[in-house]
């Protein structure tokens, strides 16, 4: 991918590897030439798949932060506003800032409203860093479930009802929400969240591009 000249975020997860382990994967994808490392937690997955499900977890996002701080790269971290305890999220990504991080990625947490009200709590702590809004991307019912799967999503109210057309155009929906989340001034970027459709990949990238036309067409 970076070798196509792409700008590359990658994902690095704390799930089933030790401190060592992740400090190594961080390093190859600086070597690959990532632009930026996205440090997470990793979801358990017994939240998707059931109990029978285990993994081992010697680090958090937060830590993992720190990790990737000290070996040099851009540091991005996610954080999910509507997730339980909502009332400590803002301060969550405070100690993700201390621990390192220069972006945060935000999960759907709700309408344009509810993502503000987070934003600014946010910077009433001391929260300085960029932060991507999440921009859903669903146009078929296939689509949809497969985002709503994942822990801590909520999505506006705009796109909880089955996206079925003629009734709900997906691609329009996602270029006024992240037009929106632009305006407001609290957001530094958008992210386009989702599987878009369940035409295929070739498919999906055209959707991807459409949206993303439109948004930087405002």
């Amino acid at each position: 991918v970076t070798g196509r000249g792409l700008p590359t975020i990658a994902t690095v997860t704390c799930r089933n590897r030790s401190a060592v382990d992740c400090r190594e994967q961080i390093a190859r994808m600086v070597d690959a030439g990532a632009a930026a490392v996205l440090c997470v937690t990793g979801d358990h997955p017994a939240a998707r798949f059931g109990a029978g499900h285990t993994a081992s977890f010697e680090l958090d996002g937060t830590r993992l932060a720190a990790v990737a701080r000290s070996t040099g790269p851009v540091v991005a971290v996610a954080e999910s506003p509507a997730s339980a305890p909502v009332d400590g999220r803002p301060t969550r990504l405070l100690t993700k800032q201390q621990a390192g991080a220069d972006l945060a990625i935000l999960n759907h947490a709700g309408d344009v409203e509810d993502l503000v009200r987070f934003a600014d709590q946010a910077a009433a702590l001391g929260v300085s860093l960029a932060l991507v809004a999440p921009v859903p991307v669903v146009t078929d019912p296939g689509s949809l479930r497969a985002l709503t799967q994942f822990p801590g999503v909520h999505l506006p109210a705009a796109f909880t009802a089955p996206p079925e057309p003629p009734g709900f155009d997906g691609v329009a929906a996602a270029v006024a929400l992240g037009r929106r989340l632009l305006a407001s001034g609290r957001f530094d970027h958008v992210n386009l969240s989702g599987r878009a459709t369940t035409g295929g990949q070739l498919a999906r990238n055209r959707v991807m591009a459409e949206v993303a036309t439109g948004i930087l067409r405002r």
